[in-house]
């Protein structure tokens, strides 16, 4: 199977985990009409009000400016949403990136059922999966070079165990494991991360203890970041790694992340300490979530 089959086979799958139930008029008349409810329209546009007034065609939204009456063949999903997260009538949607920075892993999980398909620099794939909301499971790849494939190639493990002590202290442990071109045995890092904030702003540190085989470095890695939202549709982040020991060094990280409930791009710039250029090696990815 060449690559190109390959992606369209990956995406076909995320697109059938992410499928949405239509709205109809059983879903609507079990609802709490004191409960609020975000309505997404087929022509992209969204809704927010109670729902009353449940007919077979179709149903009513009470709003800030009135009723909006809307067919269920032009209404794509409707959700309940926590009424604290609406600002200025617009919904603030949950960051769908909590649990990660640009690499490193936060302290939060992903809930069960959830997931992401992750893609750096255009050459480097991964996936995603909460198995519980206390285990996520990932991986991934990259795709070039694409002659003798499976010996060419980078491959990776990302097993993750966690829990939210409260609704603003996560903690988790978990590794990176890595599989590198032409090399008989596995490395990576074996880590414990926390995570302590809100959604808005939050502060993660961790440790990491470098792995080849069976041997444990001598050397510890040292994890300190954030995250910062600044507007409903973007955060400032701050990765860092440094490295102790008489041959450390550092890694800094800093830049911006768009994103949407499913969609997200990060754009940054990553620096090292010994040979650091302005602004820094430009850092992209692609993250959609489902």
């Amino acid at each position: 199977m060449n690559t190109t089959k390959l992606f369209v086979l990956l995406f076909l799958f995320i697109g059938s985990l992410y499928a949405q139930e239509t709205v109809s008029q059983a879903m609507l008349s079990q609802a709490d009409t004191s409960q609020v409810f975000v309505v997404k329209l087929i022509d992209g546009s969204s809704v927010i009000g109670r729902s009353n007034n449940v007919t077979a065609d179709g149903f009513e939204v009470e709003t800030t400016i009135g009723r909006v009456a809307i067919p269920y063949a032009k209404a794509v999903s409707a959700k309940v949403i926590d009424p604290t997260k609406i600002r200025d009538g617009y919904y603030w949607f949950p960051n769908p990136n909590q649990t990660r920075l640009f690499l490193a892993p936060t302290g939060r999980m992903l809930k069960k059922g959830n997931g992401y398909f992750q893609n750096i620099y255009l050459f480097f794939n991964g996936l995603a999966y909460g198995i519980t909301d206390n285990v996520t499971i990932g991986g991934g790849m990259s795709v070039f070079p694409v002659d003798d494939f499976l010996e060419n190639n980078l491959f990776y493990f990302t097993p993750k165990f966690g829990k939210e002590i409260n609704e603003n202290v996560s903690l988790a442990a978990g590794a990176i494991i890595i599989n590198p071109p032409n090399l008989d045995e596995v490395a990576g890092l074996a880590y414990g991360v926390g995570t302590f904030g809100n959604e808005t702003a939050s502060f993660t540190g961790g440790l990491a203890f470098p792995f080849a085989g069976d041997d444990l470095a001598d050397q510890l890695v040292i994890m300190l970041g954030g995250d910062l939202r600044v507007s409903r549709r973007t955060s400032l982040i701050s990765e860092n790694w440094i490295i102790t020991g008489d041959d450390g060094g550092a890694l800094f990280a800093y830049g911006i992340r768009f994103f949407g409930e499913q969609l997200s791009v990060d754009l940054a710039f990553a620096n090292v300490s010994d040979s650091p250029i302005f602004p820094g090696v430009p850092y992209v990815d692609f993250v959609f979530n489902f």
